[in-house]
């Protein structure tokens, strides 16, 4: 595969994520949506999770759902070697999204500094049904080169074919693949490792209890930041002040430039540290969920809207992060064939 094809994929896949993460934009007219339409706060949560709800659950029932197959074709297309870079590029774009979104909205779409929020969500509609059509053109799985295919990792009757020698893959494969090899050597059973399931792994299961907190915790302060800044304002401020509005624009585009810059810094690091340090990539998992943990301790002591920054940004770098070392993780220890299924 050339590099211009490469480059090509990446482009499309990362046009794609900036139109998968609107709903990162939410805070930005929430309130103000809540407002005009007398919605209580319980309600206007609600639909910020119908939201995340609908986007989440598109990859396990609707495998053609634009982020997720925008994610797992371009991380097919890229070399091992590269892809946990690939990813990276990919998922900082769906967090940049809040920022470049919210950049538009007050520049384009507002009014004497307020938010025309029925012009924005409509031009939020139509370009995200652009981009999709593009990518649907350009985006697509590239052919393998034979050197690539020689290199994927296959088990057969206890020995392992692969570009590395024994010693150097019990050096670099991850704990969960050296249980599977080990299981492998005792009943000599040839099975390739690829078809390894994720629920026979216990990995899986931490893997997936780090996303629901980490992540969880992540979608909740990004859907309520703007609410989170009226409660810290004095008394008698309403979502329609233009110093509101523009605290809230604040917090969405840190949030957003935040675990954009997290998500990239993630993937070259982990590949960075596993090439040179032999530095396994599970250590960048434990990384994010130690700063999510700081930024809510931190949460709990705030009492004005001035210290919501550093709450802001540790939140924001744990949730970028962790939205680049899982998939990395899931395509390390299950491999890449049954990737868009397991991830």
């Amino acid at each position: 595969m050339s590099n211009l094809q490469l480059a090509i994929s990446q482009i499309s896949a990362s046009a794609v994520s900036v139109s998968a993460g609107t709903a990162y934009v939410f805070s930005l007219y929430g309130p103000q949506l809540a407002e005009k339409l007398q919605l209580g706060q319980s309600e206007v949560a609600f639909i910020a999770s119908c939201s995340n709800l609908g986007n989440y659950f598109s990859g396990p029932i609707a495998g053609c759902a634009c982020y997720q197959t925008s994610l797992v074709t371009n991380y097919g297309n890229w070399p091992a070697e590269y892809r946990s870079i690939a990813i990276g590029m990919t998922v900082s774009f769906f967090g940049l999204s809040a920022f470049i979104f919210a950049f538009i909205g007050s520049n384009f779409f507002a009014f004497n500094k307020i938010l025309l929020v029925s012009d924005f969500l409509t031009f939020l509609g139509t370009l995200c049904l652009i981009i999709n059509l593009f990518a649907v053109v350009l985006l697509k799985p590239l052919p393998i080169d034979a050197t690539e295919e020689e290199m994927e990792p296959l088990l057969h009757d206890g020995d392992i074919e692969t570009e590395y020698t024994t010693e150097e893959y019990e050096q670099y494969a991850s704990p969960v693949i050296q249980d599977e090899l080990d299981l492998v050597h005792e009943h000599s059973i040839g099975i390739e490792l690829e078809e390894i399931s994720c629920f026979r792994s216990m990995n899986a299961y931490f893997l997936a209890l780090n996303m629901l907190f980490v992540v969880g915790v992540g979608l909740m302060y990004t859907n309520n930041v703007g609410a989170i800044v009226i409660s810290l304002l004095p008394d008698g401020m309403t979502s329609k002040d233009p110093l509101t509005q523009a605290l809230q624009k604040s917090h969405v585009s840190i949030l957003s430039l935040t675990s954009f810059g997290a998500r990239i810094a993630t993937g070259f690091l982990a590949d960075i540290c596993a090439q040179r340090y032999n530095i396994q990539r599970t250590v960048w998992a434990i990384f994010s969920a130690g700063f999510m943990t700081l930024g809510c301790l931190i949460a709990l002591y705030i009492s004005n809207v001035d210290d919501l920054y550093a709450v802001t940004v540790l939140i924001a770098i744990a949730y970028g992060s962790t939205w680049t070392v899982i998939p990395i993780l899931v395509g390390e220890y299950f491999g890449q064939k049954n990737f868009s299924k397991n991830w």
